[in-house]
């Protein structure tokens, strides 16, 4: 109660952690190139399930779920192969943006593709982000992969770039 004195609840959304200094994610070939989920995929199984089908994605998914600190988060990025990062979300008629992990990514100068989620969001990171129907990851990830070693590096400063400066 005390809060709905202060400030109108529905107009609260959240706060975006903003940009922080970290390591920088380095682009390598992508001859093995991987699609990260930062987490448990069992709390997004159908989806999970869905996307283990797609014919080119299904041997290049992968779930990460043991990343607990900034030292780990480190020993990820320093993999001696290229990654995009795929946001998945937790509820079906939920559609807010999962801007706390996702702001630890994009510091990083991360390549994300998101599948789509409440307009306001989507707006916020707008070109920091792909966002995607379901039915067109892959074909987003093809074409990320697609792109030569230079210019996925390029893109990711970009991303870098521009988060530090919204954010």
């Amino acid at each position: 109660n005390y809060l709905k004195n202060i400030v109108n609840i529905s107009r609260l959304r959240y706060i975006p952690p903003g940009f922080l200094y970290r390591k920088r994610i380095i682009q390598k070939s992508s001859k093995d190139m991987k699609l990260i989920f930062l987490g448990n995929p069992k709390y997004r199984i159908k989806s999970w399930n869905e996307y283990l089908k797609l014919p080119l994605i299904s041997g290049k998914l992968e779930s990460v779920n043991n990343i607990w600190s900034e030292k780990a988060f480190e020993n990820f990025i320093d993999r001696p192969y290229s990654y995009i990062f795929l946001n998945l979300h937790k509820k079906k008629n939920k559609k807010c943006l999962e801007a706390v992990r996702l702001s630890k990514l994009l510091s990083s100068g991360a390549i994300i593709i998101s599948e789509h989620c409440d307009l306001e969001d989507e707006e916020k990171f707008k070109n920091l982000i792909f966002f995607c129907h379901k039915n067109e990851i892959e074909n987003k990830f093809c074409e990320l992969i697609n792109m030569n070693q230079e210019k996925r590096q390029i893109l990711s400063d970009q991303i870098y770039i521009r988060f530090k400066k919204k954010f």
